[in-house]
């Protein structure tokens, strides 16, 4: 199925920032025997919205004798009665994984990655307070993606190595940020804290979830509180608040209703290569309908490359302040890969 938005989102990060063509994942294992091809669009999609493009089959068996048949099926191969319409997924697939490995992936909000915090707090004797810190994680990386405001995350071991300040962007690798956010943290890295000093220092947008971080290295420091007399500072699990924090980071993808409310279930994957802009929508819900009002910032020829089939057809658009728009269905499990060049 589909949970751990975390595992995909920190392999994905680092590869679009260190310019890394492929994200390959091992895919549909433990999903039973009985796994349809709308199960495995449903979590293959997924995994590429998150930012996936080379999936890698759990597991194909030569034979499903005896203790075989068990292990951790499907099994994804020729004994299967459904083998001859396997191309149907994988045609898919390679068209899917051939556009979202092109350019790079446009994304304005770096979340710093708490796993030192994490490590501060971590006991085996007891796991509350690292459970804490992963379940406001969770909730941060959900309440984004649903409200539609991508991000990527900043690993501070990376960060030491790739990261700089331009101007009031912090940049990582190839890639550049607009905003910052610091999740429910104790300690950030000295390199970290220079970083976003400085980034502040320049007009940097920089945002940090109560409870805010306390030390420096591991060391409790009064320094820390200064940076964080900067930012915005917003109470855990206030969504009202994150959204107010970043009104002025004009969205790069909206997707809403007839009303002007996000729909939550409808993620995307904004990529940029040359002058083309490349958006893959999905609707991760397995049952609800949705009549969407998409608005991509800037003006071009929008069209629908179709996976599925490889055709590639026009589609009637306006533009309004500065985005593109366009209305589109989605039943349950569809998705639509649109090209703005």
């Amino acid at each position: 199925g589909i949970a751990s938005i975390l595992t995909a989102k920190q392999v994905c990060s680092a590869a679009n920032q260190l310019g890394k063509q492929r994200v390959l994942s091992e895919t549909y294992g433990c999903s039973g025997q009985n796994m349809s091809f709308e199960d495995r669009k449903w979590i293959g999609d997924w995994l590429y919205v998150l930012g996936v493009n080379f999936l890698d089959h759990h597991i194909p068996l030569y034979s499903m004798r005896g203790r075989r048949k068990r292990d951790h099926p499907p099994n994804q191969f020729y004994p299967q009665p459904w083998w001859k319409y396997n191309r149907l997924t994988e045609d898919y697939y390679t068209r899917l994984s051939y556009a979202l490995s092109r350019g790079v992936r446009i994304v304005d909000i770096l979340v710093i990655h708490p796993i030192g915090s994490a490590w501060a707090v971590y006991s085996p004797l007891n796991s509350r307070d690292v459970n804490k810190l992963d379940a406001s994680l969770e909730w941060l990386q959900s309440v984004l993606l649903e409200n539609h405001r991508d991000f990527e995350f900043g690993d501070e071991k990376l960060m030491k190595k790739y990261a700089k300040v331009n101007e009031a962007n912090i940049n990582v690798g190839r890639c550049s940020y607009k905003a910052v956010i610091i999740p429910p943290s104790i300690t950030i890295t000295r390199n970290t804290f220079n970083l976003l000093k400085d980034f502040t220092e320049n007009g940097g947008m920089l945002i940090a979830i109560r409870p805010t971080p306390t030390h420096i290295d591991g060391v409790k420091s009064d320094k820390i509180g200064e940076l964080i007399s900067k930012a915005v500072v917003i109470d855990d699990r206030d969504e009202r608040a994150l959204l107010k924090a970043l009104e002025s980071l004009p969205p790069r993808v909206q997707i809403i209703n007839s009303e002007g409310k996000p729909i939550r279930e409808i993620w995307y994957h904004l990529r940029r290569d040359d002058m083309q802009q490349i958006i893959f929508l999905t609707n991760v819900s397995m049952k609800k309908n949705f009549k969407a009002i998409i608005k991509v910032q800037g003006k071009g020829r929008l069209q629908n490359w179709n996976p599925l089939n490889g055709e590639i057809e026009d589609l009637p658009s306006t533009v309004e302040e500065g985005y593109t728009q366009l209305e589109l269905t989605f039943p349950p499990v569809s998705s639509y890969l649109l090209v703005m060049d």
